[in-house]
């Protein structure tokens, strides 16, 4: 018997008619984050930005073409709002590049790799992810987690989980749309919400395959 397992719907409707196995779409597994006291959260907040009330969107993930941050820099960079901060969290080989293409603004900051990640998403302001491919992003996931708003692009399992879970989309490198997107979440300032994630719990996220196999073991087995 043939088997597929997928973690995103776009990867289960992309499977041909001519395809008769058992297919299975898995949960990106997601461990809950404690939540930070209030004085911890603004202390952290002031630490990555010493510049007063200022509104923090956040970039995660490592410096790759695939991620779309070149266009998020082109979007972000003609918004005339001084209170907003456009920061970087991550590695890799397109650092110079995306350094050189914020140029002089100084709202744009690479603050580089954190081991807590998980905590910073609770001082930011808004998350977004302007992927060019993305299967299904688990800093998504760890951002809805946080309560943290998103604007994420419209490919693949970004667009799953914005359907999912909230948050707003725009059409992969459309630069004025993210801008637009952009300028409304900086002057209408969402506030935080929390889905429900329980079904990528690890936890929860393992028993549902596990017992997937159980059913493909009792198949056979009555073959």
């Amino acid at each position: 018997m043939n088997v597929l397992i997928c973690n995103a719907r776009w990867q289960t409707e992309a499977i041909p008619d001519s395809y008769k196995g058992r297919i299975f779409k898995a949960s990106n597994s997601l461990v809950p984050h404690p939540r930070l006291s209030e004085e911890r959260r603004l202390a952290l907040r002031k630490e990555l930005c010493r510049d007063g009330d200022v509104y923090l969107i956040g970039a995660v993930g490592r410096y790759h073409p695939s991620k779309g941050w070149d266009t998020l820099i082109d979007a972000f960079k003609p918004i005339k709002e001084k209170q907003a901060r456009l920061l970087f969290f991550g590695s890799g080989r397109q650092e110079e590049a995306l350094k050189a293409l914020a140029g002089e603004d100084e709202r744009i900051r690479f603050i580089g790799y954190r081991k807590d990640i998980k905590d910073i998403y609770q001082c930011l302001d808004l998350l977004v992810v302007p992927s060019r491919f993305e299967p299904l992003p688990r800093v998504m996931l760890e951002g809805y987690d946080a309560g943290t708003p998103i604007i994420a692009s419209d490919e693949g399992g970004c667009q799953e989980l914005i359907e999912d879970y909230g948050g707003w989309s725009f059409p992969v490198d459309d630069i004025k749309a993210l801008r637009r997107e952009l300028e409304h979440a900086i002057e209408t300032r969402p506030t935080r919400h929390y889905p429900d994630l329980s079904a990528h719990y690890l936890e929860n996220a393992n028993a549902a395959i596990v017992e997937f196999y159980r059913e493909l073991l009792s198949y056979k087995q009555t073959d």
